[in-house]
């Protein structure tokens, strides 16, 4: 239980590695900021059921870290 109460940032977590991140950390108590290159319904209700279930905060942040417009800051 070294994570409840916690944050985690976890990039692509949509898929694979780090989707696997995602479902262990949530399991484990632990809030997260989950990284996706693109918002997607999928993901938008993958991230809102784990959070029910486990009691627990994502917020989802979508960045596609290779479009340079989405990394100029304003």
């Amino acid at each position: 239980m070294y994570l409840v109460n916690k944050t985690a940032v976890i990039t692509g977590s949509n898929s694979g590695i780090g989707l696997a991140c995602l479902e262990l950390f949530a399991k484990n108590g632990c809030n997260i900021i989950a990284f996706c290159r693109s918002e997607n319904d999928d993901f938008t209700s993958l991230t809102s059921n784990l959070s029910k279930i486990h009691k627990i905060k994502i917020t989802p942040v979508y960045l596609n870290l290779e479009s340079k417009s989405m990394l100029k800051s304003g």
